[in-house]
């Protein structure tokens, strides 16, 4: 898998075996709510792929935070397959994490981000605003984690980053793909270089390893216009136009 943990993630610091906050798989608004105001306004500012970006990036640290309390592989799958859904929502197949049974104070909280996130990619594939989706998994972030500076410093740099090279545009709502480096502050990350990382990222992806990964088959079968696992930043940028 793609999927290992980034730079940025100090697992040292987040992957306590100490549990510090109440769980009810029940009653998850009190992990989720109430979101942060001024991140939800910083979020509408940039464009839906950037807040999915975002939100995709968040829910590793959830996934991170907990991979030594696991044994299951598919929040690693989803994620992995989450980052060429930003691209086209077709690369996945259907799984929903609600239908998943996990529960509990490790597997609830990854259950709830990955759902969150699969909700960012649907809301850019429909044309909707991502944005609220985004700040409740970093809501959810902050409730997890045995500290949150750490969390705050990254998500504070990746969204000046995200501010500066994918700001909304209304002629242009859902924006260039935003490849997973980007969300690495220390990365020396261009405009000029999305092409080229995101098909860096197609090409590593397995399908024989990650079973949500759809098919070039099924993918044409959808409706998906040009070659699967191949990415032109051009052919990309023409069909928003057409939309």
């Amino acid at each position: 898998m793609t999927t290992s943990a980034p730079g940025y993630i100090p697992l040292a610091e987040i992957q306590t075996k100490i549990i510090r906050y109440e769980w009810d798989d029940w009653n998850v608004e009190v992990a989720e709510e109430p979101i942060d105001e001024a991140l939800l306004e910083r979020l509408q500012k940039i464009s839906q792929r950037a807040s999915a970006a975002f939100a995709i990036a968040s829910a590793e640290w959830i996934v991170f935070r907990f991979a030594s309390l696991m044994e299951a592989d598919e929040p690693f799958w989803y994620l992995e397959t989450a980052w060429a859904q930003i691209i086209d929502a077709r690369y996945g197949l259907e799984w929903d994490p609600l239908q998943s049974g996990w529960s509990g104070p490790v597997m609830g909280p990854i259950r709830q981000a990955l759902m969150w996130a699969g909700d960012t990619i649907e809301q850019v594939e429909d044309d909707l605003d991502p944005a609220e989706s985004a700040a409740t998994i970093a809501r959810l972030v902050e409730y997890v984690l045995p500290t949150i500076d750490a969390y705050r410093n990254w998500s504070d740099r990746v969204l000046a980053r995200l501010e500066t090279h994918f700001p909304f545009n209304e002629k242009d709502p859902k924006g260039d793909v935003v490849p997973r480096e980007a969300m690495d502050p220390a990365f020396d990350f261009t405009l000029e270089s999305i092409e080229h990382l995101v098909n860096a990222y197609l090409a590593k992806l397995d399908r024989d390893t990650n079973p949500f990964l759809n098919s070039p088959e099924g993918m044409i079968e959808q409706g998906f216009k040009g070659t699967p696992y191949v990415f032109n930043i051009e052919q990309d940028r023409q069909a928003r136009a057409d939309w």
